[in-house]
This record gives C-alpha cells, sequence and structure tokens, in this order.
C-alpha cells in the first residue's frame, strides 16, 4: 500500500558546471571508521564535493563525521557537497523498509537528506 500523496516528499536537485562534478570519492572500502573519517575530511579540504558511500560499506557514521568536521570547520556547507549512499537489497522488500533503511542512513550520516 503507498502512502496518501500528502506524505510523499521527493526532492530533486542537479547542479551542472560544477568544477569537480567529473571527481567522486567513494569509501567502499575503508572499514575503518577513524581512517574513514579522515580520508573524507582531507578529500573535502583536497577539493571533492561529490562522496559516495552505503550502507552496506559500514562507514555512514565515520562519513558523516568527516563531513560534519568539515563543515565545523567552514571548509564546506551542505549545500556545496554531493553526498549519495545506497539501500541494502534487503532492505528493499517492502515502502517500509526501504523508507527506514534511507532514515537509518540519513542518521548514520548526520544529515537532513542525501543527493
Amino acid at each position: 500500500m503507498f502512502p496518501a500523496a500528502d506524505q510523499i516528499i521527493i526532492g530533486v536537485r542537479f547542479r551542472i558546471a560544477d568544477r569537480n562534478a567529473d571527481a567522486v570519492f567513494g569509501v567502499f572500502q575503508i572499514p575503518d571508521g577513524a581512517q574513514c573519517e579522515q580520508v573524507v575530511y582531507d578529500a573535502i579540504k583536497t577539493g571533492y564535493r561529490l562522496l559516495d558511500t552505503a550502507a552496506a560499506y559500514g562507514n555512514e557514521s565515520a562519513v558523516g563525521r568527516g563531513v560534519a568536521r568539515a563543515m565545523a570547520e567552514g571548509l564546506v556547507t551542505r549545500e556545496e557537497l554531493f553526498i549519495t549512499t545506497k539501500v541494502w537489497v534487503q532492505d528493499q522488500k517492502t515502502e517500509q523498509s526501504a523508507y527506514e533503511a534511507v532514515k537509518a542512513s540519513l542518521q548514520r550520516l548526520q544529515l537532513s537528506f542525501v543527493d
């Protein structure tokens, strides 16, 4: 069963011609939290603005800490970043389970939205 139309919020944003649009920083095989947090921070400091993670990588919390640190130090604003994550296949069984998985990812990332 689908939620009522007034309960669905879909947001789409496109940023074209960003000077770093072709440079995506992925964190697939960085399971160590402290290391992941540091490399995300360093990537942002270096100029990366597109960050990619996934629930399956087990490092969304570390990514969130690295992003939060960079924002707290004034290196970037959230609007300057394009952050993606992915929902595990087993969490896509129902709309509700997918919704809960996205909410959990947002909580781990310490973000109100992903791109």
